[in-house]
């Protein structure tokens, strides 16, 4: 019995350790700021570390990445060491297929999918004639000269990569935002981040989230009776993308497209309705 007191005793003092260091490097960090103009948006890029000199490192890689992706989008220009949208449609190969790398096939995977989930609303190429077209084998694409839409999910897609790339840097307190979409890492000190949902036309909030480790994109509805929706999803691809679809569907449309994919989406209707999905619960 004694000893299982003292072993108690330790495994307390070493928990009171473990939070009192937890805490001091949270009231350590900094903040530092930053904004980037890329792909026809300017991105506000907040990044929590102890040290001026990790925050600007990190954010040279934030803008390489981005530029990566610019490039790769990049439909009017050739770049070299790179096949990018220009080259998959101007290009002079006789080859069938024509080697792409593993970024342009996961999106062009993602958005072939959501191309037919989304009745053609997203359409990466002309194929709503022929929803179970092929055109993609291993890292090749069929060399057919494809005219390629990436507008719904190039830049949702870059971020997330960004966000990876600032966890791969052993950053967790960050915060990215561009236009009216927002990721999350974890809160720089304590708890969560507080984000106030308004419409354009009313400077109230209607609506706070308490959010970490997620991304939020909130698009204005062109369906009738809806003023907006907001996606939450822990990829920003998706939110990004996803939001953009729910924007031109009804309510009912788009809680059906929602079923069976971890995003969560809040309406906000003409007559000052709320309405949201099951999950929406667990950020209020």
């Amino acid at each position: 019995m004694k000893r299982t007191y003292i072993f108690g005793g330790i495994g307390i003092i070493l928990l009171i350790l473990v939070l009192m260091l937890n805490y001091q490097n949270k009231m350590a960090l900094k903040e530092y700021k930053y904004t980037y103009n890329t792909m026809g948006n300017v991105v506000t890029v907040t990044l929590y570390t102890s040290s001026q000199k990790k925050a600007d490192a990190v954010f040279d890689d934030v803008k390489n990445t981005y530029n990566y992706f610019s490039q790769l989008g990049d439909k009017d220009n050739h770049y070299d060491g790179m096949t990018n949208l220009y080259d998959i449609k101007n290009n002079n190969s006789s080859d069938e297929y024509i080697a792409i790398n593993n970024d342009l096939v996961n999106m062009l995977n993602i958005g072939l999918e959501w191309t037919t989930k989304s009745n053609c609303m997203i359409s990466v190429i002309n194929m709503c004639s022929n929803p179970n077209v092929s055109i993609t084998k291993n890292n090749t694409i069929l060399n057919n000269h494809l005219d390629i839409n990436l507008d719904h999910i190039l830049m949702g897609y870059a971020s997330e990569k960004v966000t990876s790339m600032i966890k791969a840097d052993g950053l967790t307190s960050y915060s990215l935002s561009y236009g009216a979409n927002y990721i999350l890492g974890n809160y720089y000190t304590f708890g969560k981040y507080s984000i106030g949902l308004k419409n354009d036309d009313n400077t109230d909030v209607f609506k706070t989230l308490h959010i970490d480790s997620n991304s939020v994109s909130t698009y204005k509805s062109s369906a009738e009776g809806i003023k907006s929706v907001t996606v939450i999803s822990a990829d920003a691809t998706y939110s990004y993308m996803v939001g953009y679809v729910l924007s031109n569907k009804t309510i009912d449309e788009g809680k059906a497209l929602l079923k069976g994919i971890n995003v969560d989406a809040i309406w906000y209707t003409t007559d000052d309705q709320i309405i949201t999905t099951d999950g929406v619960a667990d950020y209020e």
